[in-house]
């Protein structure tokens, strides 16, 4: 993916683990009060509230705010965008 672009991810039964992930899949994990996610690039991570809003949509997609970005102090950094309905947008 490159800044623009976007990918339909995929909803995995909660509690996947993140190993368990492809790109673009994520998981509900905690209640609903944390969600693994695995990037476009293949990146591993986790999202937790309070810091990000996580709502589980009519259609039982996420979207999660703010932003993600995946190792912004790398060289070169990770992934960074938004999932938005299930969708990953790259910023």
């Amino acid at each position: 993916m490159a800044s623009g672009d976007t990918l339909s991810g995929k909803r995995r039964p909660d509690y996947t683990l993140p190993h368990e992930l492809e790109p673009g899949e994520y998981s509900l994990t905690e209640g609903g009060r944390a969600v693994w996610l695995c990037s476009p690039r293949g990146e591993a991570g986790r999202v937790e509230a309070p810091i990000w809003n996580i709502v589980v949509e009519d259609d039982d997609t996420l979207t999660i705010d703010p932003s993600i970005f995946w190792d912004r102090d790398k060289d070169p950094p990770g992934w960074h965008g938004y999932v938005t309905k299930g969708n990953w947008f790259e910023v």
